[in-house]
């Protein structure tokens, strides 16, 4: 049985790397958005239908007896804008919230992040920001901004 899955979108916001106060353990946080589009067969036109967003959280892993700091690996390569595929699987996790009331959080656990290299690569005249082939539209996610 497979017990993870691939999860494809564009970072919606800049990821943050931070550091587990009780044990100083890395951890990258990103929001990813994803569309879902049909194709409109009167328009002759692809349409985008819905839009999803998500949290991910990435640990380090251990490959054998080495233990790899993969947040700080991958944090200086991503950028908003930038497509990215995770693998690993959806967790909800339990704490206590300001108020003290339970609360629930649910967010992908990656074990694996993916990252297009052409990506890395600026365009002539780009200095900074994910580069876009002639003729991508912005995704909506990115014009207005997601909390």
């Amino acid at each position: 049985m497979i017990d993870y899955e691939y999860r494809a979108g564009t970072l919606v916001q800049d990821p943050d790397l931070r550091f587990t106060p009780n044990t100083g353990t890395t951890c990258l946080t990103m929001r990813l958005g994803q569309s879902v589009s049909r194709f409109n067969e009167s328009s002759g036109r692809w349409e985008r239908t819905k839009e999803h967003y998500f949290d991910v959280v990435v640990w380090p892993q251990r490959r054998g007896e080495t233990q790899i700091d993969v947040p700080t690996l991958v944090h200086p390569l991503l950028r908003r804008g930038m497509g990215v595929v995770v693998r690993g699987r959806f967790e909800t996790r339990k704490y206590v919230n300001k108020r003290g009331d339970d609360a629930y959080s649910t967010e992908f656990v990656a074990e694996r992040v993916y990252i297009d290299a052409m990506e890395l690569v600026p365009e002539e005249g780009e200095v900074s920001g994910a580069a876009a082939a002639p003729g991508d539209e912005e995704p909506p996610w990115l014009r207005g901004g997601v909390s």
